[in-house]
């Protein structure tokens, strides 16, 4: 890093002030964290990194994970006072010695611990529960742990001791001898180099035995609190006397001259070494009173010093350094504020501002600066950092100071700078301006804001009164007032800047939008601003050419390339935030050696390539920014801020690659705060569905400008930009499986892999698949249950179907028994001998019309009434024919219509008039009366067969036979049959 003298005596004391605190100080002070930012205490006692990359901070009083932004405290863990934290690679797990809370063993990642005590009934467990100092790990895997008082103790990763140790030395002061306060191990050996309050230990963890060496010298002091090896050198720190070192192969102690012993208001404690620590390049930093001495070869060098107390505790991957300064955490990063050098400008009185108006590149070695409220142009020598001021020839004038707008260079190798009202010329050598006797307007002041001059070498200035002005040094000058000779042409006022390019085109930025007027061919047009419109910008800001020939148009909210063919068409391609989130807030441009653009923006500057659309991001803490850039040479640029010109090489601009981690810090389900599983993976029932997470982003670099993005897949797939400390909230989630999903960029849009947190919330006990292949179960089991009722059922209905085929062919058998076929038969052969053909023809014709009905009818299920009536009818004239003395019948129906509806089973009234005749009327002869007829009462229907017979009751021998009757049996079943298929009420009576 470079560092000017300047030409004031006052600048130059400064610079050398500020060159010799940066000589020493090569690293930047990012921030300090105290107790007002979450730390649990202002001493930090040691730091270490875990697995994940996250910062352990142990302060005096607990311990918390650190994320380069906010401390995530360990509660429980706030009253311990601890000694020494440990990071174990093997387990994972950090162990804290403590004064008095045992030894804790802590799960970084769900934070959770557990606590070792003394226990007087074990004799694995620890000596003590208090005292407890420093563990680690040798090179053979093994795990130790070092006492105040008690010495050593070999412990496996349960906190158990193996066995224990007490080192004895001749003068019996074993207290101090065995108050361990580091334990060092030897590369690729079985030694450890035991540091302690009594002298330096060596240790053989096979053979268990040990050399004690004392430094004479300070032998009954408080010695040997801070240790680091390197090498073959063991660098010691006392609290009272100072740095040593331990040669380990000459066995001696020698004293550390650390620059400066002497007591002073800077340095009040130098004798008092609060800490030694070795990084992962092997270099170590002695922290004493107010200074931190880094060891180069054994030599001690100034690294960082303070007005209070400071420590180096911590190095990461980054080449970030970690400690304590002034009470609290200090990260020392070498990217932060990275500048070369800073001219502050010459001022006419600390009562008027210099505001910068212009940086205009002579060569690669001397810059022209014009400004306001300035005592006249500055002229700077990069090379020997000097500043001369050339004032206007002709005074500052009443105000007492001279308002620089812009410059440009004439063919003719001259300069030419403009100021509110006039022009005024300068060559080198040339100690003032000279003013042109040049005026352009009588009566207002135009204030001018731009000038250049054309590929013919013409000159062109813009003002924010009167217009453009095109004029020759020579022949005086011309206003325009428009580009064209257009009446309805906009008029040309407040013109903040011009641009002429390599085809003569000059390029007017105004107030809104921007103009556009060809030189040679002597036209022009507006592209004005349209809302809607993207062929330009609401408010322009700069013109740039790149090595195409192709002109660019900055916008406070866009880059847009215009057309060269064509420049009335405007911005034929934008790109905005749309394309870059960078692209936004922007000032100014300038072009490098290669043609590419570098963007000024509010916090920061941007790196454009035009060939291939490359955008780099440098933020202003990288020590770029301000409110001007111009490109000097080969890379070098020169910035404007707070009444500065910062130098700067960009080609070399130290940055870093790093990207922050998102991940998600705690999860709330119900109002009620839950595990953050390690498996990244949570899993909730169905009424745990109102889920509110909170992530963090470990960034240790700028976090407070990294962009952090967020969505829940199986929701939505829409990236969601998070604001600092919001909660995300999600309700009444359906179950289902769902992603978490955060990402962040830095500073160059470098964007992280998302980093993916698995929530399945459960479907209720109904929903689940256990559940429904349960219900599946029962419904297969019910259309079972139903399939085999409806079989039986089937089966049951076939049998009846069965039994009533039976019924009725036994039916028919039992009313065609023989003795009836037998007498019909006998009396068509009685006919037949008596040579009576037309009676027995006539007989034989009605008994085959009972045999024809009955067997058809017996194929039915049902048949009507009237049917039934009219078999019976010919059953009964065939039974009257074959008797000498025939009994009377009647047929007495009443309900004719009902009689044809009605339907009963078929041949089922035969069997009771079959029993009437044989039975009722049996010896009655031409007395006998034998009546059908039916009656309707109450919504029933009687159907009554009467007979004048000797009865049924009387005649007990008969009322026997009756039951008894094969006939009557089947009918009555078939009766019973057909109630309960048809539901119906049929009785005999």
């Amino acid at each position: 890093m470079r560092f000017r003298l300047r030409p004031i005596l006052v600048l130059l004391i400064i610079v050398i002030i500020w060159s010799t605190i940066n000589s020493q100080n090569p690293y930047y002070f990012k921030k300090i964290f105290t107790t007002k930012d979450g730390l649990t205490h202002n001493y930090i006692v040691d730091i270490c990194e875990d697995d994940q990359g996250f910062l352990w901070i142990a302060t005096r009083r607990g311990i918390s994970q650190f994320d380069g932004s906010s401390f995530n405290v360990i509660d429980s863990l706030r009253s311990a006072e601890i000694w020494d934290i440990f990071h174990d690679t093997i387990t994972s797990k950090i162990w804290i010695s403590t004064s008095q809370k045992g030894l804790i063993k802590l799960d970084p990642f769900n934070k959770t611990f557990e606590q070792y005590f003394h226990d007087p009934s074990d004799s694995t467990s620890l000596k003590s529960d208090f005292h407890h100092r420093v563990t680690m790990r040798d090179n053979l895997g093994n795990l130790w742990h070092g006492y105040g008082v008690y010495g050593l103790s070999l412990i496996n990763n349960e906190g158990k001791v193996l066995k224990d140790f007490i080192f004895n030395d001749k003068d019996k002061n074993t207290r101090n001898l065995n108050s361990v306060t580091n334990i060092l191990p030897v590369h690729s050996d079985s030694t450890l180099w035991i540091i302690t309050l009594g002298g330096v230990i060596k240790f053989n963890t096979i053979s268990e035995e040990y050399l004690v060496f004392k430094n004479t010298d300070i032998v009954q002091k408080n010695q040997f609190w801070q240790s680091e090896i390197k090498d073959e050198t063991i660098y010691l720190g006392t609290y009272s006397q100072g740095a040593w070192t331990f040669d380990i192969s000459t066995e001696q102690f020698d004293f550390i001259s650390l620059l400066s012993e002497e007591r002073s208001e800077d340095n009040p404690n130098p004798e008092v070494v609060r800490n030694i620590f070795k990084d992962d390049l092997d270099d170590v930093f002695i922290s004493r009173g107010n200074q931190c001495i880094k060891m180069e070869e054994s030599k001690p060098t100034f690294f960082l010093s303070s007005s209070n107390k400071v420590t180096i505790n911590h190095r990461d991957q980054w080449n970030r350094y970690y400690g304590m300064l002034n009470g609290g955490l200090a990260i020392f990063d070498p990217y932060i504020n990275q500048q070369e050098i800073i001219y502050e400008l010459p001022k006419v009185s600390d009562k008027i501002e210099v505001v910068v108006n212009d940086i205009f590149p002579i060569n690669d070695e001397e810059v022209l600066i014009a400004a306001y409220g300035s005592p006249g142009i500055y002229h700077i020598n990069l090379n020997s950092n000097k500043i001369d001021i050339i004032p206007p020839s002709e005074g500052l004038g009443a105000h007492g100071y001279y308002h620089g707008s812009a410059i440009a260079k004439t063919q003719e190798g001259k300069y030419i700078i403009a100021s509110d009202a006039y022009f005024y010329t300068w060559e080198k050598g040339q100690p003032n301006l000279k003013k042109l006797p040049l005026k352009v307007w009588d009566k207002s002041i135009p204030r001018f804001k731009s000038i250049t001059v054309d590929n013919n070498g013409s000159i062109w200035a813009g003002s924010r009164i009167g217009g453009l002005v095109n004029f020759d040094m020579e022949f005086g000058y011309q206003v325009f007032e428009k580009i064209d000779n257009n009446k309805d042409s906009e008029k040309l006022t407040w013109i903040e800047d011009l641009f002429c390019d390599s085809g003569n085109n000059l390029w007017i930025r105004k107030g809104s939008g921007y103009s556009i007027y060809n030189i040679d061919q002597e036209e022009g047009s507006d592209i004005n601003y349209t809302k809607g419109n993207e062929n330009s910008y609401y408010s322009i800001k700069d013109f740039d050419e790149d090595t195409l020939g192709r002109v660019w148009v900055l916008g406070e909210h866009g880059l847009g390339l215009t057309n060269p063919k064509n420049l009335k068409s405007g911005v034929i391609k934008n790109y905005d935030k749309n394309f870059h989130p960078e692209l936004t807030f922007m000032v100014e441009m300038t072009r490098d050696d290669k043609g590419c653009f570098w963007i000024l923006k509010a916090d920061g500057v941007i790196f454009f390539n035009p060939y291939n659309a490359e955008i780099k991001f440098y933020h202003s803490r990288l020590g770029v920014g301000g409110y001007r850039i111009e490109h000097i040479d080969k890379g070098t640029f020169a910035f404007y801020k707070w009444e500065r010109i910062f130098i700067a090489d960009l080609s070399s601009l130290a940055t870093t690659d790093e990207v922050p981690k998102p991940y998600v810090k705690s999860i709330i389900v119900n109002n009620l705060p839950v595990e953050v599983n390690k498996g990244s993976r949570s899993i909730f029932s169905h009424n745990q569905n109102n889920i509110s997470i909170t992530h963090g982003v470990q960034s240790y670099f700028i976090p407070d400008i990294d962009r952090v993005e967020y969505r829940l897949l199986g929701l939505e797939d829409i990236w969601h930009t998070h604001i600092s400390n919001e909660i995300i909230t999600y309700n009444n989630l359906k179950p289902g499986s769902y992603s978490y999903e955060v990402r962040a960029s830095n500073t160059i849009n470098q964007i992280t892999g998302t980093s993916a947190y698995e929530i399945k919330i459960k479907n209720p006990w109904w929903q689940t698949w256990w559940f429904r292949l349960l219900v599946l179960s029962i419904i297969l089991g019910l259309i079972y249950l139903i399939y085999m009722i409806n079989i039986k059922s089937i089966k049951r209905e076939q049998a009846i179907e069965t039994r009533i085929s039976q019924l009725q062919l036994k039916a028919l058998q039992s009313q065609m028994n023989p003795h009836f076929v037998f007498n019909c038969l006998n009396t068509v052969d009685g006919y037949i001998a008596t040579n009576e053909r037309e009676k027995a023809s006539a007989y034989l014709g009605s008994f085959s019309r009972l045999i024809r009905r009955s067997l058809q009818y017996s194929r039915k299920e049902l048949v009507s009434l009237l049917k039934e009536l009219e078999l019976i009818t010919n059953y009964v004239e065939l039974e009257r024919v074959r008797m000498e003395n025939p009994f009377t019948y009647h047929l007495e129906i009443k309900n004719g219509s009902l009689v044809k509806d009605l339907r009963i089973p078929p041949l089922l009234i035969q069997p009771y008039v079959e029993n009437a005749i044989r039975h009722g009327l049996s010896g009655k002869g031409k007395d006998g009366l034998l009546t059908i007829s039916d009656e309707l009462k109450a919504d029933r229907y009687y159907l009554s067969i009467i007979d004048n017979g000797k009865g049924i009751v009387t005649d007990k021998v008969v009322f026997s036979e009756l039951k008894s009757s094969l006939g009557m049996q089947i009918t009555q079943e078939r009766i019973d049959n057909f109630n309960k298929i048809h539901n119906m009420d049929v009785e005999v009576t």
